[in-house]
C-alpha cells in the first residue's frame, strides 16, 4: 500500500509539532522526491514551523519553493514568514512578502498588516507604522484595535502625545471600542510630557466609557503629578489606585516618594516608603535613591546611612547613584563630614561601585580640592575637573 497526500501531510505535522523541523523538511522533501503533489498544508506545516523558531531564511525558502511548484500560498503562508521577519526585526523584510503577496493576487488580511505595523512601531518607525496603517484601510480591510494601539504606541514613544490621542480618536471614528491599552498608551503619552491636565482628562473619559483602569494608567498619572512636583495631585491618584482595589507596584510608590522628597518633605516619602513595603512590595534601588535624596538634601546624613543599611535585606547593593547622593548627604551636613565621606567612598569603590563623574565631584566638595587629589591619587583614579 502507497502512502498518500494524507499520509505525508500526518508525518510531517507530528514533527513540526515535536518541534523536529529537520524531520519535517526531509519529509517533505521525500513527498517531492516520490512525485507526490504537496498540497498548502504540506509546504505551509514547514514553513510555519521554520517562523515559529525564527528560521527566517529557511521559511522564506520554503515558502519560494511552493510558489515555483505551482502551490498557490495562502494568507497563512505569508503571514508565518511576515512574522518571523517582524520579531526577528527586519521590519523591510515583512513589508517586502506583503508587497509580494499582492502581485501573487492574495489579498493580506488583518494579521499580514497588523504584524508589519507592530514592526514599525517596534522600531520606532511613526510614519511607516501609520502609512501601513492608512493603506490597510485603504484596502478595505477592517482595523482592529490593536492595530491602532500599535500606532499609537509608535506615536507615544516618539514623544508625540498629540498624534498619539488623534489616533485614538479615529478609533472611536471607526465604530471600535478602544481598551484600556489605547487609554494607557495616551495617558501615559501626556504624563511623560508633563501635560497633567490632559492625561487626567483621558482617566476621566476612560471611566466615563466604563473602561476600568489599571495599574499603569495610574501610575502615568501619578508620575506625572509628581514630576510637576504637585505631591497633594499624586498622593490622591495612589489613593484612588488604592480604593480601586487594584494592587500598586513600586512604581506607583516610588514616584510619590520621589515627589515628596524632591519637594523638601522626606518624613513623609519615609512613611510612604514603610508603607509600600508593608504590603510587601520590594523597593527599588531607585526607590531606595529617591528616598535617601530627600534626606540628603538635608543633611540627614544618619538617616541616609540608615537607608543603606536596608539595601543588603532587598536584595541590593548601592551603585554611584546612591552613592553620590550618600556623600551629598555628608557635605550638606553641618558640620560636613568629609572623614565619613571620605571611608564611604574608599569602601564603596572597593565593593565594585563605579568612581563616575557624578560621584568624584561629590567627594570633591566634601573632602575639598586637596584632600581629594590625594585620595584620587591613591586610589589611582584619574579625574579632572570641568566646568568649575
Amino acid at each position: 500500500m502507497q502512502a498518500n497526500l494524507i499520509c505525508y501531510n500526518s508525518v510531517i505535522n507530528a514533527c513540526a509539532k515535536a518541534k523536529d523541523i529537520n524531520r519535517a523538511e526531509s519529509w517533505l522533501s521525500k513527498m517531492l522526491e516520490a512525485d507526490f503533489q504537496a498540497d498548502v498544508v504540506s509546504y505551509g506545516t514547514v514553513i510555519h514551523a521554520n517562523a515559529k523558531a525564527g528560521n527566517v531564511v529557511r521559511a522564506e525558502t520554503w515558502l519560494s519553493k511552493m510558489m515555483e511548484a505551482g502551490v498557490k500560498a495562502n494568507a497563512i503562508c505569508y503571514n508565518s514568514v511576515i512574522n518571523a521577519c517582524a520579531k526577528a526585526g527586519n521590519t523591510g523584510r515583512a513589508a517586502s512578502w506583503i508587497e509580494r503577496m499582492l502581485k501573487a493576487g492574495v489579498e493580506p488580511d488583518v494579521v499580514s498588516y497588523s504584524t508589519v505595523i507592530h514592526a514599525c512601531a517596534r522600531s520606532g518607525d511613526v510614519e511607516a507604522a501609520e502609512g501601513w496603517l492608512k493603506k490597510m484601510l485603504s484596502r478595505g480591510v477592517d482595523a482592529n484595535v490593536i492595530s491602532y494601539n500599535a500606532v499609537m504606541d509608535a506615536c507615544a514613544k516618539a514623544g508625540d502625545a498629540v498624534k498619539a490621542e488623534q489616533w485614538l480618536s479615529e478609533i472611536l471614528k471607526a465604530g471600535l471600542i478602544p481598551n484600556v491599552i489605547s487609554y494607557s498608551t495616551v495617558i501615559d503619552a501626556f504624563a511623560k510630557a508633563g501635560d497633567v491636565e490632559r492625561a487626567e482628562g483621558w482617566v476621566a473619559r476612560m471611566l466615563e466609557r466604563k473602561v476600568a483602569p489599571n495599574v499603569v494608567s495610574y501610575n502615568a498619572v501619578i508620575h506625572a503629578c509628581g514630576r510637576a512636583g504637585d505631591v497633594a495631585r499624586a498622593k490622591r491618584w495612589l489613593a484612588k489606585l488604592l480604593e480601586d482595589g487594584l494592587e500598586p507596584s513600586v512604581k506607583s510608590y516610588g514616584a510619590v516618594i520621589d515627589a515628596c522628597a524632591r519637594a523638601g518633605h522626606p518624613e513623609a516619602a519615609l512613611e510612604l516608603f514603610d508603607e509600600m513595603t508593608a504590603r510587601n512590595i520590594r523597593p527599588s534601588l531607585v526607590t531606595f535613591t529617591s528616598l535617601a535624596r530627600g534626606f540628603a538634601a538635608k543633611g540627614d546624613f544618619q538617616t541616609v546611612e540608615g537607608i543603606q543599611a536596608r539595601l543588603p535585606a532587598a536584595g541590593l547593593a548601592s551603585n554611584a547613584h546612591f552613592l553620590s547622593t550618600q556623600i551629598t548627604a555628608y557635605v550638606n551636613s553641618r558640620p560636613r563630614q568629609p572623614k565619613r565621606a571620605e571611608r564611604v567612598f574608599r569602601q564603596a569603590v572597593q565593593d565594585g561601585v563605579e568612581a563616575n563623574d557624578f560621584v568624584l565631584r561629590a567627594v570633591d566638595r566634601s573632602l575639598g580640592r586637596e584632600r581629594a587629589d590625594t585620595v584620587f591619587a591613591e586610589m589611582g583614579i584619574k579625574w579632572q575637573r570641568t566646568g568649575w
